[in-house]
């Protein structure tokens, strides 16, 4: 089980977009727009939500953004 800090979420997205990457605050052009419109995250829509996932998607750039809390180990008993 993870924490995951989601930052500043871009809109919700409806279907995969490879073209996104996260946005650059180091850049140049944060600095010239002042982070406008800077985001951290992406959340893909499940078919229930209006998008065409099976489930809903989280999508953060940053692996700073998330910290494994438990872990857990699952097993079969023999019936």
């Amino acid at each position: 089980m993870s924490l995951v800090d989601m930052g500043e979420q871009r809109r919700e997205e409806q279907q995969a977009n490879v073209q996104l990457r996260g946005y650059n605050r180091q850049s140049l052009w944060a600095c010239l727009t002042c982070q406008t419109g800077a985001y951290d995250s992406v959340v893909g829509l499940s078919e229930e939500q209006g998008g065409i996932l099976r489930v809903p998607e989280y999508v953060v750039y940053n692996p700073r953004q998330a910290r494994v809390d438990y872990i857990f180990e699952v097993s079969t008993e023999p019936g």
